[in-house]
């Protein structure tokens, strides 16, 4: 009965009732646009959890990061062998003081680094 009444209103008014749909329409155009637009702003590189094979890693300074003696691959000229003095790097301090490695000269030091979603 109400869905004869409705279309029989309709009938007599379309134009009103399409002004009246257009913009809950539109929104709901619009809202499946953006979703779509997102998910397609996803980048196609390299997953985080994919393995990198050791002979890949950057091995000097100046070309990544420096990396010591791993899975048995040689320092070639990167100067980092055990006991040398690392490259000076400074830090800052949880009070928002810069420290550098070179002023912990002659203290013992210990470099713990770790991924930001793990503790160390």
């Amino acid at each position: 009965m109400m869905g004869n009444i409705m279309l029989h209103w309709i009938d007599r008014q379309p134009v009103r009732w399409i002004s009246n749909q257009l913009p809950k329409v539109g929104r709901l155009l619009l809202l499946l646009c953006l979703l779509l637009f997102l998910s397609a702003c996803g980048e196609a590189g390299p997953r985080l959890t994919e393995e990198i094979a050791p002979e890949e890693l950057p091995t000097g300074i100046g070309r990544g990061f420096p990396v010591a003696t791993l899975h048995g691959i040689d320092n070639d000229d990167t100067g980092l062998t055990p006991g040398a003095m690392p490259p000076n790097f400074y830090m800052v301090l949880d009070d928002g003081r810069y420290l550098s490695l070179a002023n912990l000269h002659g203290h013992p030091v210990l470099i713990n680094f770790w991924a930001t979603w793990c503790g160390p």
